[in-house]
């Protein structure tokens, strides 16, 4: 028996994106497995639950309550490495994946501790939320950048609308994303809106527990729900691993 269950749900599979992917899982207690070696870099988060991560002679143990409580941790996994993870009980992951040729051959692996996520609050008032970056522009990679985003209950996030789909030196990177998204309460939602520049593309997606969405274009502003702090993970891939974004005109005026 495979002792795995995919906990994710792609919300439009229609709306993919071309240099990412990614999996949530969970991991029975007490089990092992071994994701195998890719073409690409990968990134592994530890969304909850209490495992052990093997790749090679790397090896680190991490815990997390849950992701409205307790730090992420994770592991950088290079093209061509396979990683083992032993859950001590019940455990989740995210599974975030470059879908581009590495540029560099000499990548290792390597564990980003709790105490080595970068934590800031961005936004202000209604919008205020706090952002951690797991894997920053700092780590040694070629394609990926990974954080969690959590906000209050009735806070929007990504706001103001922001994009980042075209490339213009210094003023915006084209970098594709998927957000991954968690309620604390169950049964609660967020709003997760999706717009081109134009509005020939305009979209708002009820979203819930184990939700993914691919956002290939557009401005996306999110949403929590009233009652509940609201999670995503999210992941970025683009030529650079510089995020440079364009904010939506209309709310220029809105720091």
């Amino acid at each position: 028996m495979i002792p795995t269950l995919c906990i994710h749900r792609w919300l439009i599979p229609d709306i993919r994106v071309k240099q990412l992917d990614f999996m949530a899982f969970k991991i029975l207690s007490g089990k092992t497995i071994t994701l195998p070696p890719k073409k690409t870099e990968s990134f592994i988060v530890l969304i909850k639950g209490s495992a052990s991560f093997h790749i090679n002679d790397v090896h680190f143990k991490s815990k997390r309550s849950s992701p409205f409580t307790d730090l992420p941790s994770g592991m950088f996994i290079p093209a061509d490495h396979a990683l083992s993870i032993q859950a001590k009980n019940e455990t989740e992951v995210g599974w975030c994946i470059s879908k581009s040729k590495p540029r560099r051959k000499n990548l290792l692996p390597f564990f980003v501790p709790e105490k080595e996520v970068r934590i800031r609050t961005v936004g202000q008032e209604h919008h205020q939320r706090t952002v951690m970056d797991i894997l920053s522009e700092s780590h040694q990679a070629d394609y990926l950048l990974v954080g969690e985003t959590l906000s209050k209950p009735g806070m929007w996030s990504s706001y103001p609308p922001h994009k980042h789909d075209h490339s213009k030196l210094n003023q915006e990177s084209k970098m594709e994303e998927i957000y991954y998204y968690r309620t604390e309460l169950k049964n609660r939602f967020g709003l997760q809106c999706l717009y081109s520049p134009e509005h020939k593309m305009d979209f708002c997606f009820r979203v819930k527990n184990h939700d993914c969405l691919a956002i290939p274009f557009g401005f996306h502003p999110v949403s929590a729900p009233p009652d509940s702090r609201f999670y995503y993970l999210w992941m970025l891939s683009g030529n650079t691993r510089k995020l440079h974004y364009k904010t939506d005109p209309d709310f220029n005026e809105i720091k």
